[in-house]
């Protein structure tokens, strides 16, 4: 592929670059990305680099585009006198290398003759862009200037020779006349022009002169009329020539009909000469037969020409063979096979050899005529072209055989057979570039362009899609062109449509595009194709049936492709879809079986089946999906899953549970509970971070001595493993670990389905712990102490400077809670003035009567803050006081025995810091029978249904008289008072079940 480098269209860069020095090899290193090899020329010295731009201004190396070297002070750098002899001696344009901090050389090197610079130290895409618009640049102009020296030449050769030509206009007026008539005729060409042709023609011949000039003007361009007339000169002397006049007007650089007069063979100034008032009857003084000779020789004379002019005109190739000798041809053959020997050549010179056999069998037929024509190929220098051909032996010439050949690449029925078989292609395309360089061909090849350029339209920038070059062109890449930088208003043509170059010139610049016409073919709005050519007169009679049909058909089959890539798109969209859902379908079944779990034990062997399982359900998903489209990625399975306690006191981690295959190494796995631990369970353990292993084999090959949990895995088939802590909150139960046999099995969607289910297990656990912890026997009473100035309930207490005992902590629906506890002896004005002090306590009033002396008073304070009680609560544990003391409060806890107590103060700690345990007291519960009734209770109730229900009690709702109406209750808990009455309702029929269940149970 091309490394995008810009040249102009059948033209090669050279690129000089001077020095041996290491910013020029970093030059040239960026350059060799860009340019091919015989693009770039190496000098090491500047002598020899002065001397080889000399051969090159003496046409004896190539021309040179761009010069590269470094400016500076060391031998093999250009300093300022030899920039400057440079700079005089060549108008190559000069690329400076220097450092792009040096500024003050920079401006030297410019102010002396250099065209650009250029640092090493920048991109290699820079420097090469760089250097390759500045060679693009003179080499534009170069040829430009070789164009116009082109036309200066053919106009000296013209003004030179001895030729008779002149320009007419349509009407037949000379606009140009050779400096020639002046010798032949006795007229300066400016006595000649912008008067009538008629004016040096015998008056016997203007009216034929006349009607040859209108015929040719109404032909198309190119075509051509041949008269034999007389032209007079100045001492009223005729002279006989052939008149060849060919249709120009619709060549730009013309703009007229070019007439060449040439002189007849054997009339010379004596025959041809008459002189006299009535010259058209002198040439009958011998008689009236040899008037008739001469008249019939004349007009056997035209027939011939004539007849040569209809054959040279034609636009297929004659061949007239004698045998198989070739013994007439037409330019049209001449032009097409590129050669100037085909007359006296066999006909294996001209055909194949297939073909030439047909030809002879055909040339002996008598039913030749009705026959089709023969198809092969036509022999040029080193190449062939496809060809029909036409085989018609000559009448009364037993051995002369007519040959009509036509280029099946320019005839309409190549293009209809080009059309089909593109449209055959595009129907079959399975992608983007497919269509692009099917249509790109076909259309350079329907219309004969040199070159076809497919540009998308969809952005900013014009991007070429394909391009497509005549079979003896190089391959080109074209650079991108910015939109905003060019002239695009002629490619917003509805059909094909050709223009001049020059209308078309800044994008053909920016492209490195020579060419003098360009026919723009729209494809729908997504693109556009342009064939360029160098003839002038290109696209002027073309058939624009097939680049439209090419057009057409390629945008249908743009939107049948996006059609298909939508459905496809949408196909694997649902398939992923269907197997998402499997899996959460799946994934809910395990979360509701963790749920259920009756036991540890339980929850934890159904974390590990439930893992294991989740692959035969994406499976079975899979399976039921189209099985045709093999593009479809598996899902990796989890093929072994175990569950680790660490066990008390000995800071290790073992499996308790597993489920899966191949877990036998399981039996006698024991890992440190460490973070730099050998085992992923014992460092997750240690850490609470997940664990993810993507290649066992690699990390067991490039340790010395390999951890022996990972080499046991390895050695069991697996291939990746993941670790994942199963906790709740600051409570850990221990770690999930999942192998697969597959590398990499654990991507961030597998990885976050274990993790998902670990947390649920780890959600299980806690709350059979707490209903186990409701059920136990015996409680532990802690002390602690609480150093958290911020801690409401602490605040409250240090504000009263008295004990509080808890009663109940009611969460409120909006945030923060309601607590009801006791004071002893507190007073109206230091309850307000505590409330007014903290902005947690939203209200405070009484529960009953008030005060009473020397008894605890029932309180109820609103705080919209978080509390410990809440934090409490939320792990296990019951607030029953606090005492204030000095800078800190001293709290005593019920807590279930079963409860891990140093994670238990862990976790306050974290909540509430200069958490501190001071003691702890085993008892046990003073009735067990009304735990049990509680844990009932709080079973059939909903969470809302108990607060309401303690709120009510707390509150003084059932007291005598009420001490709280339904509304002082609901406002307390954040609700309306409706509300409060249906969750009330509720609670209180479900309270009466629970006493009168049994003859419930029995009616």
């Amino acid at each position: 592929m091309s490394d995008g480098s810009v040249r102009p269209v059948g033209e090669q860069l050279r690129i000089l670059v001077v020095g041996d020095s290491r910013r020029i090899e970093t030059a040239l290193n960026a350059l060799t990305t860009a340019f091919d090899a015989g693009e770039l020329v190496r000098e090491h010295t500047v002598s020899d680099a002065l001397e080889r731009l000399a051969d090159a201004d003496a046409g004896i190396n190539s021309v040179v585009h761009c010069v590269v070297c470094e400016f500076g002070s060391d031998c093999t750098s250009l300093d300022d006198s030899q920039l400057r002899t440079l700079e005089q001696r060549t108008e190559v344009p000069i690329i400076i290398v220097t450092d792009g901090a040096d500024i003050a050389a920079i401006d030297r090197a410019l102010e002396v003759g250099a065209t650009d610079v250029v640092n090493p130290g920048d991109s290699r895409a820079l420097v090469a862009t760089r250097v390759r618009n500045a060679a693009r640049q003179f080499q534009l102009t170069v040829g430009r200037r070789a164009s116009e020296s082109d036309d200066r030449r053919s106009r000296a050769v013209l003004e030179q020779s001895d030729a008779l030509v002149f320009v007419l206009a349509a009407d037949g007026s000379i606009t140009y006349a050779s400096p020639a008539v002046e010798s032949h005729l006795g007229y300066t060409a400016s006595e000649l022009e912008r008067t009538s042709l008629k004016r040096i023609v015998h008056p016997d011949d203007r009216e034929r002169t006349a009607e040859i000039v209108t015929a040719v003007s109404t032909e198309p361009l190119g075509s051509s009329e041949r008269a034999v007339v007389r032209l007079g000169d100045g001492a009223h002397s005729w002279r006989r020539v052939e008149l060849t006049c060919v249709n120009r007007l619709a060549d730009p650089e013309l703009a007229g009909i070019v007439v060449t007069a040439t002189p007849t063979p054997g009339a010379t100034d004596d025959t041809a000469l008459e002189r006299g008032e009535e010259p058209a009857a002198s040439k009958f003084e011998s008689g009236p037969e040899q008037a008739t000779d001469t008249a019939t020789a004349i007009d056997e004379h035209d027939r011939r020409a004539l007849l040569e002019s209809a054959i040279d005109a034609l636009d297929d190739g004659i061949a007239v063979l004698e045998d198989d000798v070739i013994r007439l041809v037409n330019g049209t053959l001449v032009d097409l096979t590129e050669s100037q020997t085909l007359v006296g050549a066999d006909l294996e010179a001209l055909f194949d050899a297939d073909l030439a056999a047909t030809i002879r069998e055909r040339a002996q037929s008598p039913v030749v005529r009705w026959m089709e024509p023969v198809r092969g190929t036509l022999q040029t220098d080193g190449d062939t072209i496809p060809v029909d051909v036409v085989v018609t032996p000559l009448p009364g010439e037993d051995d002369w055989t007519l040959c009509l050949i036509r280029d099946r690449r320019q005839s309409p029925a190549a293009a209809l057979e080009t059309v089909g078989q593109t449209v055959s292609v595009l129907r079959q395309a399975e992608s983007r570039p497919q269509i692009y360089r099917a249509v790109t061909d076909a259309i350079r090849a329907c219309v004969a362009s040199e070159l076809a350029v497919w540009y998308r339209l969809e952005s900013a920038t014009l991007s070429a899609a394909a391009v497509a070059r005549a079979d003896d062109q190089p391959p080109a890449e074209l650079p991108p062109i910015d939109r905003e930088q060019v002239n695009t208003s002629r490619l917003a043509c509805e059909s094909p449509t050709a223009f001049d170059g020059a209308a078309l010139e800044s994008l053909l610049e920016q492209a490195g595009i020579r060419a003098e016409r360009v026919l723009v073919v729209p494809i729908d709005e997504r693109g556009v194709v342009l064939a360029t050519s160098s003839d002038p007169m290109a696209f002027e009679a073309l058939d624009l049936g097939p680049p439209t049909a090419l057009a057409d058909a390629a945008a249908v089959a743009l939107d049948r492709l996006e059609a298909t890539t939508t459905a496809r798109d949408c196909r694997r969209t649902r398939e992923h879809l269907e197997t998402s859902l499997a899996r959460e379908r799946a994934v809910r079944d395990v979360e509701r079986a963790l749920l259920e779990a009756a036991t540890r034990v339980d929850v934890e062997t159904t974390l590990c089946e439930g893992l294991v399982s989740l692959a035969g359900e994406d499976g079975a998903n899979g399976s039921s999906s189209d099985a045709a489209d093999d593009r479809r990625t598996p899902v990796a399975g989890i093929d072994l899953a175990w569950v680790g306690r660490v066990a008390t006191g000995s800071e290790t981690i073992s499996p308790r549970t597993w489920a899966g295959t191949d877990g036998a190494f399981l039996e006698s796995l024991t890992g440190q509970v460490d973070p730099r631990a050998d085992s992923p369970a014992g460092r997750t353990a240690a850490t609470r971070d997940s664990t993810v292993i993507d290649d066992l084999e690699a990390v067991v090959r490039d340790q010395r001595e390999p951890p022996p949990p990972l080499e046991s895995a390895l050695e069991a088939g697996m291939q990746s493993m993941v670790s994942i802590p199963i906790d709740n909150g600051d409570f850990q139960y221990g770690t999930l670990t999942a192998y697969a046999t597959q590398p990499a099995a654990f991507d961030d969607s597998v990885r976050s389905t274990c993790e998902h289910l670990a947390q649920v297990a780890g959600y299980a656990i806690g709350a059979l712990e707490r209903k186990q912890a409701l059920l136990a026997d015996s409680v532990a009473e802690l002390e602690i102490v609480v150093r958290d100035d911020t801690e409401p309930l602490s605040a409250i207490a240090r504000g009263l400077d008295s004990r509080i005992d808890v009663r109940s902590v009611v969460p409120r629906s909006g945030g923060g809670s309601t607590v009801y506890c006791t004071v002893l002896e507190p007073t109206p004005d230091t309850l307000r003035a505590v409330a007014d002090d903290l902005e947690a306590v939203a209200a405070v009033r009484f529960v009953g009567d008030g005060p009473d002396d020397g008894q605890p008073t029932p309180v109820e304070f609103t705080i919209t803050d978080s509390t410990v009680a809440e934090t409490l609560a939320e792990y296990g544990g019951v607030l029953r006081s606090i005492t204030p003391a000095k800078s800190q409060s001293r709290l005593v806890i019920d807590l279930s025995s079963t409860v891990d107590v140093r994670a238990f103060v862990r976790t306050i700690d974290r909540a509430h810091s200069g958490t501190e345990l001071l003691a702890r007291r085993e008892r046990d519960r003073s009735t067990p029978s009304a735990r049990a009734f509680d844990t009932e209770l709080r079973d059939r109730l909903s969470e809302r249904q108990l607060r309401t229900l303690e709120a009510a009690y707390y509150g003084g709702f059932f007291d005598w008289p009420r001490a709280s109406t339904g509304e002082d209750v609901a406002e307390s808990l954040g609700i309306s008072q409706p509300t409060f009455s249906r969750h009330l309702r509720v609670a209180q029929r479900k309270l009466f079940e629970l006493l009168f269940d049994e003859p419930a149970d029995e009616q």
